[in-house]
């Protein structure tokens, strides 16, 4: 970490094809596989779906100490990203604490 931001050099991507009637147990296991992920020192990121009811859900899911950042696929403006750190703030206000690393 170089300045409190990440210094990658490579990041390993483990896909899951997720079918929409499983995204909700999904939600459920995103802390728990973060904190296997992360116990050895690793980065972990979250992709989150596009379509902004998924993505809702997706950021509730995921907004914790443990999850270093969100993947936001198929962004198309700035304001779609602007909206959804709107949303992130807000999460981390109401559980009382910023992000790891943030």
């Amino acid at each position: 970490m170089t300045n409190g931001h990440p210094s990658w050099r490579s990041l390993l991507y483990v896909p899951v094809n997720v079918p929409p009637s499983q995204k909700d147990a999904a939600r459920k296991m995103v802390q728990s596989a973060a904190q296997k992920v992360a116990r050895n020192g690793a980065d972990v990121l979250v992709r989150i779906n596009r379509e902004l009811e998924l993505a809702v859900r997706d950021i509730e899911a995921s907004v914790s100490p443990l999850i270093r950042a969100l993947k936001l696929p198929k962004i198309q403006s700035a304001d779609h990203v602007k909206l959804l750190a709107e949303l992130v703030g807000d999460l981390e206000a109401a559980r009382g604490a910023g992000t790891a690393g943030g």
